[in-house]
């Protein structure tokens, strides 16, 4: 393939694929975290909506501590914001399991985390 280049352009060439398959890499790595994050925010917001914050918090969590070279969706700062809006939520909860929370039903608890819910 290179033979008849002269020394220049066979070095040059050389870089050059190594640069495409780089970005290939790079960009294939991009795309699986990208699908990765997807799900992991999908499911994680579902159980958000349903204020089932344990689970919620779990998937965030998939989102929030892995490495990424992009934020492609920007599925990081949503998972950190509604992680913070479910911690917060979870203290009431805590509160109501130790005796302390006495009128924290099912509605009540989908009532209080209602501002951060965007939909029905």
């Amino acid at each position: 393939m290179f033979s008849r280049l002269p020394a220049n352009s066979k070095i040059l060439a050389m870089i050059g694929a190594i640069f495409i398959l780089l970005i290939v890499i790079l960009g294939g790595f991009g795309g699986f975290r990208y699908f990765a994050d997807r799900n992991n925010y999908t499911k994680g917001h579902q159980a958000y909506l349903q204020a089932d914050c344990i689970t919620a918090v779990n998937h965030f969590n998939k989102i929030i501590n892995t490495w990424r070279l992009a934020d492609i969706g920007h599925y990081s700062k949503l998972a950190e914001q509604e992680k913070a809006e479910c911690q917060d939520f979870q203290v009431g909860v805590n509160f109501e399991a130790n005796g302390d929370g006495r009128f924290m039903t099912r509605q009540t608890k989908r009532n209080l985390l209602l501002p951060f819910i965007s939909g029905p």
